[in-house]
């Protein structure tokens, strides 16, 4: 009889153990700061407060080159908020940005980036116009030298507060006519900029009539030893203009209840 062949079990080698692929798991923080990120590099868009940054600087210059002339920086408004506003919306203005904040148009965030990108403008301004103003020869007839110009002091208490107030209240109420009521950029620069119109000549009763807290900077109207300039020049306006955007919002509220009621 064939002898059977003893078979001899293979003999398996073990193989080493790998490593568990771990992902590390997102906790809470991890996850709101991804959140937090994202949200603020969605709302401070470069282009947005590139534009801001660009638009105050060429309103204060030229408010600087005309001596602070009412028309000049009327019609600026006007060319800037038909140029800006498919970009940032044209605000060029600390008080524009906190009443359309105010108003539930823009984030705090946003509103935030547009505010300091203003001031910037209107300080870069002052820095490039004193030094071409610097570089000016002097007047060979009158001996004199060119000056920069710079904004009225305030004199008197509460008037110009209340001037700039009543100007901004003015403007605050075209501006939302403008964004509220769903203008193009061509009507909305002509509303926004008759309204700034009339508001600096109201606010001429009681005030050098800048109704802008960030050009205010640009010329020179903030005085340390006046706090009443403090108050007249950047709180006033924003006052006054946050007042004027909320009355046309309850005027719209309203008219508007009232044509669903008549339907």
């Amino acid at each position: 009889m064939a002898k059977a062949k003893a078979t001899t079990p293979k003999s398996k080698t073990a193989r080493p153990a790998t490593a568990a692929k771990t992902t590390p798991k997102k906790t809470t923080a991890t996850v709101g700061a991804t959140l937090a990120t994202s949200r603020f590099s969605g709302e401070l868009v470069l282009g947005a407060l590139c534009a801001e940054l660009v638009g105050t600087f060429v309103l204060t210059v030229a408010l600087l080159n005309s001596a602070g002339n009412v028309i000049i920086g009327a019609v600026t408004v006007m060319v800037l908020v038909m140029a800006l506003s498919r970009l940032s919306g044209g605000h060029v203005n600390p008080a524009v940005t906190i009443g359309m904040w105010a108003t539930k148009q823009i984030s705090a965030i946003k509103a935030g980036g547009y505010i300091i990108a203003q001031i910037l403008g209107a300080m870069l301004a002052l820095v490039v116009v004193t030094q071409f103003v610097h570089a000016t020869p002097i007047d060979q007839v009158t001996g004199q030298t060119a000056t920069v110009f710079a904004a009225q002091d305030v004199v008197g208490q509460w008037r110009p507060f209340f001037g700039e107030a009543l100007g901004g209240l003015i403007f605050g109420l075209g501006a939302a006519a403008a964004v509220l009521g769903r203008k193009n950029s061509h009507e909305s620069g002509f509303i926004i900029g008759g309204a700034l119109l009339l508001g600096l000549i109201t606010a001429t009763l009681g005030s050098g009539a800048i109704l802008n807290p960030a050009v205010a900077i640009g010329l020179s109207a903030y005085h340390l030893a006046n706090w009443w300039s403090v108050l007249a020049y950047a709180a006033g306006p924003v006052v006054g203009f946050v007042a004027g955007a909320w009355l046309y919002k309850l005027l719209q509220w309203d008219v508007a209840g009232k044509k669903e009621i008549k339907e």
